[in-house]
């Protein structure tokens, strides 16, 4: 038989990681990846441009760690109740493009579905095929990634070259 337990320990229990602290935090925090990609596709490419590898930055934010896409400063991930993935000006907010509820420490080790925030005031939606991914799971997909691209087709009406449109 289980021992009776108070209603504390059980309180405990339910808060889970918010309850850890000193060193066994400091040891949860350090096993975040120094590079995280999040990867996959989205509900009708919403929020596409937010996917992508970011690196780990040196500042906590909410007391967890915090990444900035690499090349594109203006992306972050942080945590906020929950990963989130938005525009920099947002960061530690709960305002965000793309959303994983999930309580990990590491973005990599989140098991809940990512979410998408659809254009145009569609709301939210799971995207399935989202993931976060680190470690040997992201060298195989950068090896797997393309060389080279080529866009095909005609320029967007009023644009005289590629760099007119992409960012």
């Amino acid at each position: 038989d289980e021992p009776a337990r108070d209603s504390e320990e059980v309180r405990r229990e339910k808060r889970g990681h918010q309850l850890r602290g000193g060193a066994a935090l400091q040891a949860e925090l350090n096993r975040g990846s120094e590079r995280v990609a999040l990867v996959g596709a989205t509900p009708g490419g919403a929020q596409c441009s937010r996917l992508g590898v970011f690196v780990k930055r040196h500042d906590l934010i909410n007391g967890m760690p915090s990444y900035e896409k690499d090349g594109d400063p203006s992306v972050m991930m942080w945590y906020s109740g929950g990963w989130k993935v938005g525009d920099a000006k947002q960061l530690g907010r709960k305002g965000c493009g793309i959303s994983c509820p999930d309580d990990a420490f590491a973005p990599e080790t989140a098991t809940r579905a990512w979410r998408v925030n659809l254009p145009a005031g569609g709301g939210w939606c799971d995207a399935p095929d989202v993931r976060c991914i680190a470690g040997a799971a992201l060298s195989e997909e950068l090896k797997r990634a393309a060389a080279r691209v080529a866009l095909v087709g005609k320029a967007p009406k009023g644009a005289q070259d590629a760099s007119a449109w992409m960012g």
